[in-house]
């Protein structure tokens, strides 16, 4: 006689204005800088170091550090929400496909196109981008965060 398997407990799903107010900020700002760091080891590369480097990076890091910071707040935030409605294991690119992004990109000329096509970009692999995720969600987060953070900014005046 067969025994009925048990069901999988649905995860709790939780709204993304609802995860910006209960988020856990020390865990958020970890990943933050786990993501930030990710970034930053495209200046790292053998051929931008000092002294025996053959080449610099087309823009600096630390000109580009606050957009990076920015970026990686949004996607810690499309992260956290991914995780909360489905529980299942991912392996997943700190920082997705941004490396591409870096190499093709010669001069910032616009920081909020930079700080968009960072975020697509970070959410992506070579193929698209990753976990069921569409550009105008992934905008749609984007401008609830930012949202958000401006509200915050302006609370604290």
């Amino acid at each position: 006689q067969t025994q009925p398997q048990p069901q999988p407990q649905p995860t709790k799903q939780i709204n993304f204005d609802q995860l910006l107010q209960e988020i856990d900020n020390a865990q958020h700002s970890s990943q933050i800088y786990r993501v930030l760091n990710c970034y930053r080891d495209w200046w790292d590369q053998p051929k931008f170091r000092k002294g025996t480097g053959w080449d610099s990076p087309p823009f600096d890091f630390g000109d580009v550090q606050g957009i990076l910071y920015d970026a990686a707040d949004i996607v810690t935030f499309v992260r956290e929400y991914l995780d909360a409605n489905d529980n299942t294991m991912k392996f997943r690119m700190l920082d997705g496909n941004s490396q591409a992004l870096f190499n093709r990109t010669s001069k910032i000329e616009n920081e909020n196109s930079f700080l968009r096509d960072l975020v697509h970009s970070t959410l992506s692999d070579a193929v698209g981008y990753v976990e069921g995720l569409s550009a105008q969600q992934i905008d749609d987060f984007m401008n609830k965060v930012i949202e958000f953070r401006n509200a915050q900014k302006a609370g604290h005046k």
